[in-house]
């Protein structure tokens, strides 16, 4: 996005949790991480979070790299991640409940019409130790 070492300092505070695509495993049917018509990965089996996760992973190096290039010497990345709690269920996660009621009415709204859409939202909330430790993969930073 801009020349290298341009930037003293970067922020981001709300787009990291975002993915820049849907895993094509999602979408496959004759694939273990198929999310059954899911809009999201609440209740999700592990196959289907593990997809989301690896996804998560190649954005955050391209994200990270990119970010590494621009910056100048010494200069300052802050980057808030929203991240759930290490003890936080999925199932139970407030926006994990939000994004099944928001699939709940889309599926109704699709049934008056006959036609079920495709609608899957590229929004991960994975735990915290996971992301740490993913960060941590990545050598630029």
């Amino acid at each position: 996005m801009f020349p290298n070492e341009s930037l003293n300092v970067v922020h981001s505070s709300a787009s990291l949790n975002w993915i820049s695509k849907v895993p094509k495993e999602i979408t496959d049917r004759s694939s273990a991480a198929w999310n059954k018509g899911r809009i999201h990965y609440t209740n999700a089996p592990k196959e289907v979070i593990d997809a989301y996760a690896n996804q998560y992973q190649k954005d955050m190096e391209i994200f990270l790299h990119a970010r590494a290039q621009e910056l100048v010497g010494n200069g300052l990345m802050a980057l808030q991640i929203p991240a759930a709690t290490d003890v936080t269920f999925d199932s139970d996660f407030y926006c994990g409940k939000n994004f099944e009621l928001l699939r709940t009415c889309l599926v109704d709204m699709a049934k008056e019409v006959r036609n079920l859409p495709t609608i899957i939202i590229n929004r991960t909330f994975s735990r915290m130790k996971y992301k740490q430790k993913r960060i941590q993969k990545i050598k630029c930073i």
